[in-house]
């Protein structure tokens, strides 16, 4: 069975992708300058099929946990493998739409930052397949 899983799109994040886009395509169409309002565009474009394109995909068959972010990201990962979920606020590029975060440690050295909506039902559905994958919740100081 697969369980697929949006990633959670943070309104701040949306705001740092899109007002450097908006207002150069203003500047740009102001000067009638066709070819970059093409090319400003085309970017948009780009950039809002990699936010809607972002998934999570859970496969308790083959037990992988699949990150998806259009055709730019694809990981497969081994949930056997996976040993920790921590929060993160990390704002390092990666396949999390969210400040609100979580960073997934498995084989060794490996990580990815992910930001899934129903961000509970997906740990659990991981912890059912790999019950010692340790959680780290945030705590508030």
């Amino acid at each position: 069975m697969t369980t697929k899983y949006s990633s959670k799109i943070g309104i701040d994040l949306i705001l740092i992708a899109y007002i450097p886009f908006i207002s150069l395509f203003y500047f740009v169409y102001k000067e009638f300058n066709l070819v970059g309002t093409i090319v400003i565009g085309v970017l948009f474009i780009f950039i809002t099929y990699l936010l809607f394109s972002t998934i999570y995909t859970i496969d308790s068959n083959s037990k992988k946990l699949v990150v998806q972010s259009g055709f730019i990201f694809h990981k497969k990962i081994e949930i056997e493998k996976i040993k920790e979920i921590k929060s993160s606020k990390s704002l390092i590029s990666s396949p999390a739409l969210s400040i609100h975060r979580i960073e997934i440690l498995y084989n060794t050295y490996d990580s990815v930052l992910i930001s899934p909506k129903d961000l509970e039902k997906f740990i659990q559905e991981l912890q059912q397949i790999n019950p010692n994958i340790i959680y780290l919740q945030k705590t508030r100081n």
